[in-house]
């Protein structure tokens, strides 16, 4: 897997050859660049991951190339290199957008480590970024397919109630314009007639063909259809004044009759509703059906009996609820020992079998009338079956229950074979041709209703995999430990997840649909940000710093995106009318920035002290030996005697101050062992009080009794607690005030605190964070070398832990130290 592309840009080619050449070594594809000109024509070539710039370059310097990183190449990340680093520079640095900040001589293990992290946090940021798009894509997806299964659930409900209208309307005439009145509203159709076949002829009714007559081969229905094989919608190059659609009315392979409509809006949006239209045309093939049967006189009881099927077909949308009513009003009727019904496959495969046989319902994939009684239905529709027929299916009787006569007949929707619906009699020639067509009229009814059933499931099946889809965005949604939420143009919150409701303070109910100052209450950032993106429709990026009750700060980072949606403007442009804002809290983050960057700038003066002693050290030991030689060679009586002796004294006075220079500023050999805490800091106290006494500063030792033993250097502990102990007199000697020294400790959530708190002067906060740096001190000249608390943040950072300042002026300072318990925090440094 590809690193990322890295382009170095330093006019030293000597520093840009060994950081290429390093970089290529551990994996990356690396360019390298001699000036900040040339590294601008290499991003116009080629995407990189990471810039690394000197800061000091002539023409072009490291600023104008990350000016032009952060406007043009927002997917890049930016290290800036220099040798001429300080704080303020460095966090100028940062504030104008770069990741990091290296000071030279580069160290390669903080090279390396620092362009890995760079690395890391693009690939978590674009990670986001691309999951923020994902989730916003599915949403849309997700409203769209909620729209259409509502849309279905709509129209499958007006089908179902159109059915229930027109089913129980047995008089011809009254069914027809039944259907009229119904169907036109609920399918948007302008024009409306409803061809009936009457005989060789087609009569229409209602819409522009009202009152028409013609013969039905010669119609154009009949052609537009393909004799009413196939429905018929509008062409673009069908002549001027054709219907928009034609509709077939079908039973099996009989034409009952033709929908001729025109669309409301004319463009044939109603399409999708071809298959509600489908069933309902099913259904009302069905009632015009009944209708016919009840016009030609039919007994009354069949009559019922077909009203009945056709209520119980219709009261459910569950599939074996209304197979099971539809079987029992069957199984009444034809006074019949066993009813089934077998529902197939698109390829015409038994897919399952319901049979009431002896009042008893149950589903299995075995049809108790048998394969080949199934299979001639699929042939010939209509089945009455004797004989040897009659013989087979008894053997296959269950509960030796005798079937001495079958009849069956196929259910169709549309033109497809959906199953078969069969009655058995232990009376042999039970069933005649007047019962096979009653029952190919109850076959139309319970083809509707069964194809109704099937798609009221696979509706709903969607239906939950929708919610679930939904349900899964949601959870990863509240999932991202970033703050997100969605602010139309109102103002108003669309979506929020849990991690910004958290740090609102508030429920997910209150916040959507609220207000967005009450997604971020304390942020006087985000509504502005908000406001610009809406704007001009780019993202923005900022930071905020919020103060918190205990008095610390929380810096936020926060970040919003345009959505674009609604029509666009003339450039085709789409408007901007929503805003993603993501608010992630950066405070630990800056915490380790600013910690990294005193590490380097404390590791970087270790190194120069270290040159300088070494250098100074060969000149003074030259100057000592001669002093000496003269020392003994001359009389004391000489006149040149003293100056020697002076001479002597003074180079060893030098070479004592280097070897403490060389002491505060190389890695000191460090033993650590198991060390009683208490007793390092009694025994500290013990060696200054004198001191301390002679000043009249009082000492107070408030330490917890029977603490472990914490793993140090007992050596290195010790001089940090003289060091703070010798500041805080001075701290009160500068105050002028009646002093008093308090030193505290006890063990807290698995570490060792220390306190060591003075009423002295007090540090201005302009200084705070200086006060680790070597050679900084407020004492004044001769007094103080500014090494003290140097040593002391050395140390403690050898020992795995901490230090903590808060100082008020005119109040005093504590210093908290915190100090790992075991070995395993020292060890890990």
């Amino acid at each position: 897997m590809s690193k990322g592309k890295i382009l170095v840009v330093d006019d030293e080619p000597q520093i840009l050859v060994l950081v290429s050449r390093f970089l290529r070594r551990v994996g990356y594809d690396v360019d390298a660049a001699y000036s900040g000109a040339e590294a601008l024509e290499y991003l116009t070539r080629s995407p990189y991951a990471l810039v690394l710039s000197d800061l000091k370059m002539p023409e072009v310097d490291g600023l104008q190339v990350l000016e032009e990183v952060r406007e043009h190449y927002t997917d890049t990340i930016f290290i800036l290199m220099t040798a001429f680093g300080t704080i303020d520079s460095a966090v100028s640095v940062l504030r104008r957008g770069a990741y990091d900040y290296l000071t030279k001589p580069l160290e390669l293990d903080d090279l390396l480590s620092t362009v890995e992290r760079a690395l890391e946090h693009r690939t978590v940021v674009m990670e986001n970024r691309r999951l923020l798009e994902f989730l916003q894509e599915k949403n849309v997806v997700l409203e769209q397919l909620h729209h259409e299964e509502q849309h279905k659930t709509e129209q499958l409900n007006r089908v179902n109630a159109i059915a229930r209208q027109i089913t129980p309307i047995l008089d011809l005439d009254a069914l027809v314009q039944a259907v009229i009145e119904l169907v036109a509203p609920a399918f948007g159709f302008r024009s409306f007639s409803f061809g009936l076949v009457e005989g060789e002829m087609l009569s229409y009714h209602g819409g522009k063909l009202d009152g028409r007559r013609t013969r039905l081969k010669d119609s154009a229905c009949w052609k537009l259809t393909k004799g009413g094989e196939s429905t018929y919608l509008h062409a673009p190059s069908a002549r001027k004044g054709a219907p928009e659609l034609v509709f077939p009315l079908r039973t099996g392979s009989k034409i009952v009759g033709f929908w001729v409509a025109d669309w409301e809006s004319g463009d044939q949006n109603g399409k999708q509703d071809l298959p509600y239209l489908q069933a309902l045309a099913a259904q009302t093939v069905a009632a015009v059906e009944n209708a016919r049967l009840y016009a030609l006189a039919r007994q009354a009881d069949e009559l019922a009996f077909l009203n009945e099927v056709a209520v119980v077909a219709n009261q459910s949308l569950d599939l074996e609820q209304t197979i099971r009513s539809v079987l029992t009003c069957v199984r009444a009727t034809f006074d019949a020992s066993l009813v089934e019904i077998c529902l197939w496959e698109e390829d015409l495969t038994l897919e399952s079998v319901y049979t009431l046989v002896r009042g008893t319902f149950h589903k299995d994939r075995d049809s108790v009338l048998g394969d080949g009684f199934c299979s001639r239905i699929r042939s010939d529709s209509v089945v009455i079956c004797e004989g040897n027929e009659r013989q087979d299916a008894a053997a296959r009787a269950r509960n030796g229950q005798s079937m001495r006569s079958l009849l069956g007949v196929c259910l169709h929707f549309g033109a497809r074979q959906i199953g078969c619906l069969g009655v058995a009699s232990a009376t042999a020639d039970a069933f005649g041709k007047e019962d096979a067509r009653l029952l190919q009229v109850v076959g139309g009814q319970v083809s509707t209703a069964i194809q109704n059933a099937r798609l009221f499931d696979e509706i709903r099946s969607s239906r939950e995999m929708v919610l679930q889809s939904r349900n899964t965005l949601q959870a990863l949604f509240d999932g991202i430990l970033d703050g997100i939420y969605i602010v139309d143009r109102q103002d108003k919150v669309l979506a929020i997840n849990r991690t910004q409701a958290d740090w609102a303070g508030r429920s997910l109910d209150e916040l959507i649909g609220g207000s967005a100052a009450m997604a971020f209450p304390n942020s006087t950032l985000a509504l502005k940000l908000i406001g610009r993106t809406l704007g001009d429709g780019m993202p923005v990026s900022a930071s905020e710093r919020q103060a918190r009750p205990d008095g610390e700060y929380t810096e936020w980072e926060i970040q919003t995106y345009p959505v674009a949606g609604g029509e666009g403007g003339a450039d085709g442009r789409h408007a901007i009318d929503r805003v993603v804002v993501v608010v992630r809290d950066v405070t630990t983050q800056r915490m380790l920035e600013a910690s990294l960057a005193r590490s380097e700038k404390l590791a970087a003066v270790g190194r120069l002290a270290a040159g300088i002693a070494h250098e100074i050290n060969n000149p003074m030991t030259v100057i000592s030996a001669n002093a000496q030689i003269l020392h003994e060679e001359l009389a004391p009586d000489h006149p040149y005697y003293g100056s020697a002796e002076l001479i002597d004294r003074a180079s060893e006075r030098a070479a004592k101050i280097m070897r403490n220079l060389l002491d505060f500023s190389r890695a000191e050999q460090f033993e650590f062992m198991e060390t009683d805490l208490n007793h390092s800091l009694e025994e500290a106290v013990s060696l200054i009080e004198a001191e301390i006494r002679r000043t009249n500063i009082a000492v107070s030792l408030d330490l917890e009794a029977a603490l472990p033993p914490v793993w140090a250097s007992p050596d290195h502990l010790q001089i940090v607690w003289i060091n703070m102990l010798l500041n805080a007199r001075d701290a009160i000697e500068e105050a002028q005030c009646e002093g008093e020294i308090r030193i505290t400790s006890a063990l807290q959530d698995g570490r060792f605190v220390v306190q060591i708190a003075d009423n002295g002067i007090g540090i201005p906060d302009k200084e705070l964070n200086r006060v680790y740096d070597p050679f900084f001190t407020t004492k004044p000249p001769g007094k103080g070398t500014g090494l003290g608390l140097f040593t002391c943040y050395r140390t403690i950072q050898r020992h795995g832990g901490e230090i903590h300042i808060n100082s008020q002026v005119g109040v005093g300072t504590t210093f908290e130290i915190l100090l790992p318990q075991g070995r395993a925090g020292v060890d890990a440094v």
